[in-house]
């Protein structure tokens, strides 16, 4: 099953609007400047899960399949997840959007982020527990 590309961006939309229930409005989501800062938060959130987080490479032209998302996240209990990252204005590619359609169409658990925030939405919206 195919989804449309207005679909897939109405899912990815909905991804990025998510925020999780403990987020202080006081306080303001981290800003980044750089989308390597995003990814070192990430790697760190996944380190201490204890789960194997897979980094495409910023510093070089990719050499995996264009649209590749930026990590792609073994977690416990044999669950996967595919992470893009994104700062500020920028958006996917048309790659990137034909990747998350293949994912979404192999029922693959994956997420645009533009904040740490936003990934731990995203698990706390599957669901998924995890090791404190």
């Amino acid at each position: 099953m195919r989804i449309s590309q207005q679909d897939a961006d109405r899912m990815i939309a909905r991804l990025a609007s998510v925020k999780p229930s403990n987020t202080d409005p006081s306080k303001p989501s981290k800003i980044y400047l750089y989308e390597s800062e995003l990814h070192d938060d990430v790697i760190a959130e996944c380190e201490r899960r204890g789960w194997l987080a897979i980094r495409s490479r910023m510093d070089k032209r990719a050499t995996n399949q264009k649209g590749t998302p930026d990590f792609i996240i073994a977690a416990s209990w044999g669950v996967v997840f595919w992470i893009e990252c994104k700062i500020g204005k920028n958006t996917v590619s048309d790659d990137q959007t034909a990747m998350l359609n293949r994912l979404s169409t192999l029922n693959q658990r994956f997420a645009v982020i533009r904040s740490l925030d936003e990934f731990l939405a995203f698990l706390k919206l599957h669901s998924y527990p995890h090791k404190l």
